[in-house]
Formats: C-alpha cells, structure tokens, sequence
C-alpha cells in the first residue's frame, strides 16, 4: 500500500479508513482522513471493483499535489493584482482630489477676476488723481475721461462677474 502524504492543509498525519460497500452492493467507498483536521479524500470502485480498489482511489487522491509552479504562479499573479487594484485606488483618490480643488478653483475664478477688475479700475483712477496733482505735460481732460471711462468699464466688468456667481 502507499505512503501516505501529510494533510495538504494542516501538515497532520492521515490514515486510511477501510472500504464499505455501498447501495445495495454496487460500489465501493472508501477513505483517507486527516487525525488532526478531518480534511477527508473519498475513494470510490465501480461495481466490478475491489475494496482495495476504492482505498486505491482514496490514497491517489489524497496524494495529488499540485507543482509548486502551479500554485505559485497564480499566486504571484494574484499578489500583483491586488498590488494593482491598491495602486489605482491611491490614483482615484488623488484624481478625485484634484478635480474637487479645480472644481473649487473653477468657481472661485469670477470672484478672483472680479477683484482684479476692481483693482485695476482703483489704480487707473489713482493714476488720474496723481497725474493731474503733478500736472504732467500733456495730460488734459480729454485724456482723464477717457480713463475714467476706462475705470467704469472695469467696474462694471466686475459687476457682470459677480452678478453671475
């Protein structure tokens, strides 16, 4: 009879149960069990066969291993996968992240042209205000209203802008 290998499971020592016959005397049944674990291999002989023939069949099955080769290969395949699916996990997070801070960006951006327009339209009319104090050659009326009209484009710029946030 053959040596028997240890439990693929637990690494216990098995041990061969005698065949039965089984259904009215139609098949053999038999198997080899685990003593630690209860990790169980059926054997089985058609009609025509044997107790022997069953216990057979128990023992080929519980001595079946997969290669190493086998096993590892999915394995590592699988440890990459999960390695993958972290990854790409990490990479939605940020990708959300960066589309919350432009989507905060996006709406923040009238408001920020806003400011600037009103900013601009501040230092075109200061401009004025120091051009006509240090009396400038050349700077008459007509030139400070067209940047005073100037400075009115601009705030109402700004209007629109804020009006439409």
């Amino acid at each position: 009879m053959s040596d028997l290998l240890q439990c693929p499971f637990c690494g216990g020592n098995a041990s061969i149960m005698p065949g039965d016959l089984k259904d009215d005397r139609r098949y053999w049944e038999a198997s080899v069990d685990c003593d630690q674990c209860d990790a169980r291999m059926m054997g089985h002989a058609s009609y025509r066969g044997t107790e022997e023939d069953a216990i057979a069949d128990a023992v080929k099955g519980w001595n079946a291993r997969q290669e190493a080769e086998e096993i590892t290969a999915p394995h590592q395949q699988l440890q990459q996968a999960e390695a993958r699916v972290a990854e790409l996990g990490r990479l939605n997070n940020n990708l959300g992240d960066a589309l919350v801070s432009h989507i905060e960006y996006e709406s923040q951006q009238p408001q920020m042209r806003a400011f600037i327009l009103r900013k601009q339209a501040e230092a075109v009319r200061d401009s004025i205000d120091i051009c006509k104090h240090m009396f400038f050659s050349g700077f008459n009326r007509i030139k400070a209203e067209d940047l005073r009209r100037y400075a009115q484009r601009l705030r109402q710029q700004a209007d629109e802008l804020e009006k439409r946030v």
